[in-house]
């Protein structure tokens, strides 16, 4: 990904006015050693130390927490197609729950022609298609390794212009390439940059083209977290943790609770069979991309503490923490 970042950030010298004649076994040479450049770089930031004078196993988990912490969302897998396949699907799923969620009330109306306007579509019906047409075109473009994608149809074409951007410049996480993971080659013509920054484009970026709507709308500055929180309980917890739940758990003499929503004593989701209980707790976060590259690991283990297992503001249990005072209750005879 750093190196396609170079590339397209660097085009005018590399891409258009290249005229260097084709050179195979000079080009891989420069590969491999543009490949070493980056990688000390990367290297370089990991804040990370072992003790060697102590066999620590939560040190050496750690280390490897550390170092993968940064690509955990860009594809760096063992099976990447069956990886793309679900995250497909997922993503396939995660966007029409969105659209039937915004197309439960009117009063989100707006925010559906906001989202149509920047994918450049002129109803949701089209953008819903162009969307599931490209997370075809990511999962045969990985499986037949090919980075080319041709369209004719004048509406695809608006749709895919949305994802590419005249100018690519390097910025951390990849931000830049996150939000325009497609490139044109030509007029009907795009390559896709990373099959994984396509699919994210659907789930997590999707979610700030809501946000700059929403706090348009609303009249509220870009730091208000109004949105986050109306986005993550509204949508993620009571709507889509609830409607896949509900599809999974699904028998008339499964045990359910009712709705639960703000009470801290009860789980966003309980589900019981005789003496089998399974019990969840929904958490739709981010993480700051700086944290997400420091390679330090106090950093990225203090933030997981915040956002998974106690709030620092109130010191009440969230996530995990909840899910451990559930399970004591339970196990106490003390659960509602």
């Amino acid at each position: 990904m750093f190196l396609s970042e170079t590339i397209l950030s660097n085009k005018e010298i590399l891409i258009i006015n290249n005229t260097n004649e084709e050179n195979p076994d000079v080009e891989e040479l420069n590969l491999f050693k543009a490949f070493l450049v980056i990688n000390e770089g990367v290297n370089r930031n990991d804040n990370l130390t072992l003790d060697r004078t102590e066999d620590s196993i939560e040190k050496i988990a750690e280390i490897f927490v550390a170092l993968k912490f940064s690509t955990a969302d860009i594809g760096v897998y063992e099976d990447v197609n069956m990886e793309l396949l679900k995250l497909g699907y997922v993503t396939s799923y995660k966007f029409e729950k969105l659209i039937n969620f915004l197309k439960s009330k009117e009063e989100y109306k707006y925010l559906i022609e906001d989202l149509c306007q920047y994918f450049n579509q002129d109803n949701v019906e089209k953008l819903s298609a162009n969307v599931d047409f490209l997370l075809v075109q990511v999962l045969r473009f990985k499986n037949n390794n090919s980075f080319k994608l041709r369209v004719e149809d004048e509406d695809s074409n608006k749709f895919l212009q949305s994802l590419t951007s005249s100018e690519i410049f390097a910025e951390t996480d990849f931000l830049k390439l996150r939000n325009h993971p497609l490139y044109q080659i030509n007029e009907f013509t795009y390559s896709i940059v990373d099959p994984f920054f396509v699919l994210d484009k659907f789930t997590k970026s999707v979610k700030f083209i809501l946000k700059e709507s929403f706090n348009k709308k609303n009249n509220l500055n870009e730091k208000d977290r109004t949105f986050f929180n109306f986005y993550n309980t509204k949508f993620s917890e009571e709507y889509l943790m609830k409607k896949l739940l509900d599809d999974i758990f699904f028998k008339k003499y499964y045990i359910k609770q009712n709705d639960s929503s703000g009470n801290d004593k009860q789980p966003d989701y309980y589900y019981r069979y005789n003496n089998d209980i399974f019990i969840f707790e929904y958490k739709d976060v981010l993480i700051a991309k700086e944290i997400k590259i420091s390679g330090d690991i106090g950093q990225i283990t203090d933030v997981l503490k915040k956002k998974f297992l106690v709030n620092p503001t109130d010191k009440k249990p969230i996530g995990i923490g909840q899910l451990i005072n559930h399970i004591k209750a339970i196990s106490e005879n003390n659960f509602r």
